[in-house]
């Protein structure tokens, strides 16, 4: 029996948010022996990734999808700046793999 899409997609979302939570940590293990400014930097990245995280875990797709919305509807510009960007990196990563 196939397993339902909306099933897959929740246990990527789940499974990319024990990545994310997993390198945070790995990155607070690691901030300790760096240097001062190192292991600021670290420390804030690793509280991003636990930040993603929580919202990976705390949402769902559609509520995902609602606020991607918001954030196009408030700033139109910088998101379409960002989608053509992605929309490049994603050509590019197609062309170099038929190479």
């Amino acid at each position: 029996m196939d397993v339902p899409q909306s099933k897959k997609i929740d246990q990527g979302r789940t499974s990319a948010a024990d990545t994310l939570h997993s390198t945070a940590d790995s990155l607070r293990s690691n901030a300790q022996a760096g240097s001062e400014k190192i292991s600021n930097i670290a420390t804030a990245a690793a509280d991003r990734l636990e930040t993603t995280s929580s919202y990976l875990r705390e949402h769902d797709v559609r509520g995902m999808v609602g606020d991607l919305e918001s954030v196009v509807k408030r700033n139109p510009g910088p998101s379409l700046i960002a989608a053509a960007a992605f929309g490049f990196l994603i050509g590019a990563a197609m062309r170099s793999g038929k190479d």
